[in-house]
């Protein structure tokens, strides 16, 4: 809960964020069997990302979701 001014408002705000996930990290956690035609690619490099939630019980109209990846330091070495 958020306490303002004498107010109580039921409101969650969660950031996550990762400056640095290596490509291999990303390859590694992705089952064999969800890779379909994708099989035996690799990743290297890295990416980073950053994602908020906000969730407000009060004010459902200011619920909101907003991701950004930047992959523009992601590469593929198998690629054709």
């Amino acid at each position: 809960m958020l306490d303002y001014g004498g107010a109580v408002r039921r409101k969650l705000v969660l950031n996550l964020f990762s400056r640095s996930l290596s490509g291999e990290d990303i390859s590694a956690s992705v089952p064999p069997e969800l890779m379909g035609c994708l099989r035996g690619l690799s990743l290297a490099g890295e990416l980073s990302f950053s994602t908020e939630l906000t969730l407000d019980w009060d004010h459902p109209e200011s619920c909101d979701v907003s991701i950004d990846v930047d992959p523009s330091r992601l590469w593929s070495p198998t690629a054709r």
